[in-house]
């Protein structure tokens, strides 16, 4: 399966936010004086917001991983398994 230039840029783009939103959560976590420290024991929605903010890290990490590969070998597009579609 081949990848536009512009839309794997794009998603490639949308990946990295996505880790840093992760890591913007992870670090509100594990600082003491944060809003989301004291709401995780507050019900299940802090957990939810984390759950998904992981799944979605991993699923796009999976497309950067193929992006920087295509990139490294010097193509133009991005070139994904077969079974990845």
């Amino acid at each position: 399966q081949v990848v536009e230039k512009f839309t794997a840029h794009y998603v490639f783009a949308l990946g990295i936010a996505r880790f840093l939103s992760c890591a913007h959560w992870l670090l509100q976590i594990i600082d003491d004086n944060s809003f989301l420290a004291v709401a995780l024991g507050s019900g299940l929605w802090p957990i939810m917001v984390l759950l998904s903010e992981i799944v979605q890290t991993f699923i796009l990490s999976d497309f950067c991983y193929y992006y920087i590969k295509s990139m490294m070998e010097g193509g133009n597009v991005v070139r994904l398994p077969a079974g990845v579609v």
